[in-house]
């Protein structure tokens, strides 16, 4: 039977698929003009969660600068059922017509519509979206709810509206619900009213904001007042899910205390609603007095939460309510500096968060190392970019957030903190309720400081890639030079950075640090004393690589222990971008990184085993298989002896996040038959209900018995997650069903990204799992050869791309010449696909010129170290 609605399933996705292709919709985003400008918009909806769809009513007050035969607005999906124009006591019956652009045009016939100000009154209604934008519906435990994402251009999905980010007017919403419905918005609720067996829910009116921050919840939610807020604040879950907010209870009010000590600003809205969405394919989203999570994300059951989930958390709860004001209070004018408002709200919550919560030690999380290695690709796109319509903003959308955030970081450093935050307050205080642009920013920072702040940032949000660093000792002399980074055998055109460099050197028990703003190719700085070592990254706050001599590189590794735990860990991804810019060899990199297994700080030696394990995708064949795991197993063994497999009370903290690590390179790169027993006892234990399992290690042992599973263990992990209420416990089911490699039990765990109990939101998660091996990406891929229209029509809009990068990790030029055919015959009407595929292209192209250049280097180390 689940074979059959698969099957059909297939087919009507496949219609669909085919009547998108043949559209042609256009991929430019609708842009409505300035002659006509809202000024405040009333919405009245009608959602009942049980039902399909919605209806509803809005009233917009206009200015229209010039007569005008029509005005134009954006719906989309939605049916405009009637139109008028109110002018004083005049009314005006409209014409509606549709496009295909997701605008109507609301024509007055023979007439036109004077200049000045008048109501369009409209009504509509529309179906629920079945992709998670909009309004849109999903169950919880058999139950219905319907909640909103309307980031970047979904609100037009529920309203008819002027659905930009200039627009920035007061909204105000009605909401009629059935009676045994809970209802939120944006604003404290004014009254409720019962009519025709519904209650009408009357929201006040919201200051100025764009449509993409306008929200609401229908459900049978729950909720608890959390003490200690600025404001009225409550936490709302699904029914039977409250127990379960106790950690952001705790967490939110001082994250919201010093997010305005920061600011200098106090919370700009009424209210502070917090909802845990079940199915939600973002991590959280903004809205204005309602922020909405992804339920893992909010809600954590305190006595088996890993750290790593208080750390999400506190990390998103702090991002969120930075954009309260970065981004809430001052909104971009359009979506080309979306950029701006998520670097700041991530450099934000990484500030707060490694300032309120010591003992998490988030400062050792360092973004810029997430996208570096992206950012050297040269089809990567600057930060700042121009937008045509959504796909644009989330192709290299992490560099949005990672990149811009480690930019305004070192520009922190460079201007001095107190500095920093008096151009903060100055650009929020003279922009509140209004819209700015990045050279607003700038232009602040610099009042503020007196530098030359514009051409950093510049130099780093309107180009892509970033610099290499090399730095040059004579005597007490220092040179500093730059040039692009780029992966070996890369040519790329010049470039030049403006860019502070802190540069900290050492020589017996003297430390010294040297500051240049490198504007040219090349700058010379005299020391304060001859250094016996030199470490170019002081703090590690450069958003760029960085090289040394070799005998510099080598006199720096042996005095590595001067450096804190963060410096090293910069050390040791630095050492990596040197081996992909072919600086040093395959075997070097292992060699200088190995040294630091040795290592105090946990998290250093995490970071340690996991560069040298991520030579095994590009290295390690059938020739040197054994090579690797004699390599691997005489790594490991000190620091099982050290740390051990199993929790011990007083260890440090971040050993838990690093016995997963060893546990799985045992398990499933050395195959040891202990550790594979062990994980499968706590599968089983884990899947029958069990509280026993150490919450540190369930991921990884399900990990590792789904490698080994068969087709029962994939039923068994599917029914533990449809009967899962905690939120934790249902994602790592989920993402253990990507997980499987025996050939019948990948199959039907890849079935099941099309059944009914995976939602379009967990798809990220099944797709991301089940490319992590090669022989589970070709399988993947055949799959997917035969399922792509009903996956692409499943997986929510912004996440099309997900697809091809999902399996677009291949190994041979054959393997990726199939890909990208398979691709280019799928219909991409936004251009995501193309410019996917064009980061595959080069991604492979790089990895297998890697391994050629390299593959001598990596196996001559691996003979020259094991037995020894």
């Amino acid at each position: 039977m689940k074979a059959f609605r698969i099957r059909i399933r297939t087919v009507l996705a496949l219609l669909s698929w085919m009547a998108l292709l043949a559209s042609g919709i256009s991929a430019q985003e609708a842009r409505l003009g300035n002659n006509v400008r809202p000024t405040e918009q009333k919405i009245e909806l009608q959602v009942d969660p049980s039902q399909e769809g919605f209806s509803g009513r809005t009233e917009i007050a206009v200015t229209l600068e010039k007569d005008a035969d029509s005005i134009r607005l954006h719906a989309q999906d939605i049916t405009v059922e009637s139109a008028r124009l109110v002018s004083g006591e005049v009314q005006l019956l409209l014409t509606v017509k549709s496009s295909q652009d997701g605008t109507v045009e609301l024509a007055s016939g023979k007439k036109p519509i004077p200049a000045g100000s008048h109501h369009l009154l409209l009504e509509f209604s529309g179906p629920f979206n079945q992709r998670s934008s909009g309004p849109y519906k999903y169950t919880d435990q058999g139950v219905p709810y319907v909640s909103t994402q309307f980031e970047m251009s979904h609100a037009r999905l529920c309203f008819p509206s002027f659905d930009e980010p200039g627009f920035k007017i007061p909204f105000q919403l009605t909401i009629l619900a059935p009676k045994d419905q809970k209802v939120y918005s944006n604003t404290p609720e004014e009254k409720s009213t019962a009519k025709d067996g519904w209650l009408v829910h009357q929201f006040e009116p919201t200051p100025p904001m764009p449509s993409y921050l306008v929200a609401f919840a229908v459900g049978p939610f729950e909720e608890v007042e959390v003490p200690g807020l600025f404001v009225p604040g409550r936490i709302v879950t699904p029914k039977g899910k409250l127990a379960l907010s106790g950690y952001a209870q705790k967490v939110t009010p001082p994250i919201l205390d010093a997010l305005q000590g920061y600011f200098g600003i106090d919370y700009p809205y009424k209210k502070l609603d917090q909802i845990a969405i079940t199915e939600f394919p973002h991590g959280a989203m903004e809205n204005a007095g309602m922020v909405t999570y992804r339920e893992d994300i909010l809600l954590i059951n305190e006595r088996t939460a890993q750290e790593d989930a208080r750390t999400v958390t506190c990390v998103v709860i702090a991002h969120e309510l930075a954009h309260q004001w970065f981004g809430n209070l001052v909104t971009m004018k359009w979506w080309n500096d979306l950029w701006l408002n998520e670097a700041f709200a991530t450099w934000m919550a990484n500030k707060t968060v490694i300032d309120l919560f010591p003992e998490l030690e988030y400062q050792l999380k360092m973004p810029q190392n997430r996208v570096l290695a992206l950012d050297a690709n040269l089809s990567t796109k600057p930060i700042r970019k121009p937008i045509r319509n959504e796909a644009d903003i989330f192709d290299g959308l992490s560099l949005a957030y990672s990149k811009g955030s480690s930019v305004l970081n070192m520009v922190e450093r460079w201007l001095g903190e107190r500095t920093f935050r008096a151009g903060i307050r100055s650009y929020l205080n003279k922009h509140r309720f209004g819209n700015a642009e990045a050279a607003d920013l700038w232009n602040a920072l610099g009042a503020a400081s007196d530098k030359d702040v514009e051409s950093v940032l510049k130099s780093f949000t309107e180009q892509s890639g970033y610099p290499m660093v090399s730095a040059v000792q004579v005597a007490k002399s220092l040179r500093i030079s730059q040039r692009r980074f780029v992966n070996a055998g890369v040519t790329a055109p010049n470039q030049l950075w403006t860019l502070p460099v802190f540069v900290r050197y050492g020589n017996g028990e003297k430390t010294a640090v040297a500051t240049v703003l490198l504007d040219t190719v090349s700058s010379s700085v005299e020391l304060e004393f001859e250094p016996d070592w030199i470490f170019p990254d002081d703090g590690a706050v450069g958003y760029f690589r960085w090289e040394l001599p070799k005998p510099e590189l080598q006199a720096l590794l042996a005095h590595k222990d001067q450096l804190s735990p963060r410096e090293k860990l910069a050390l040791i991804y630095n050492l990596g971008g040197l081996f992909k810019a072919g600086s040093i060899s395959a075997g070097e990199n292992v060699a200088y990184v190995s040294a630091f297994l040795k290592d105090e700080h946990p998290s250093v030696v995490h970071l340690a085993l996991a560069s040298i394990d991520s030579n095994r995708s590009l290295f390690v064949n059938d020739a040197n298989q054994k090579l690797w795991e004699d390599y691997l197993r005489a790594s490991l063994e000190p620091v099982v002896n050290r740390f051990g497999l199993v929790t011990d009370e007083g260890e440090h903290p971040k050993v838990k996040e690093l016995r997963p690590l060893v546990l799985r390179m045992l398990g499933e790169d050395i195959k040891d038959p202990s550790v594979i027993e062990t994980a499968h006892r706590a599968a089983e234990k884990y899947l029958a209900g069990s509280n026993d399992v150490d919450p540190a290690l369930a991921d990884v042992y399900l990990l590792i018995a789904a490698r080994h599973g068969d087709l029962a263990m994939v039923k068994r992990v599917k029914e533990a997650m449809l009967g899962a209420s905690d939120p934790q416990r249902r994602t790592t089911l989920l993402t253990t069903l990507g997980m499987f490699s025996q050939e019948e039990a990948h199959q039907a765990a890849l079935d099941l990204m099309l059944d009914e109990a995976v939602t379009a939101s967990d798809l990220r998660t099944l797709m991301r799992e089940n490319s992590q091996s090669e022989e589970r990406r070709e399988r993947f891929f055949d799959w997917l050869q035969d399922n792509y229209p009903a996956l692409s029509e499943k997986v929510p809009t912004p996440f099309l791309a997900n697809i091809p990068a999902s399996v677009g990790q291949v190994d041979d030029q054959e393997k990726l010449d199939a890909v990208l055919s398979f691709f280019s015959k799928q219909p991409d009407t936004t251009g995501a696909i193309g410019r996917e595929t064009a980061k595959i292209q080069e991604q492979a192209t790089a990895h297998f010129a890697t391994r050629e250049r390299e593959q001598k280097s990596f196996d001559a180390y691996l003979k020259g170290t094991v037995g020894r």
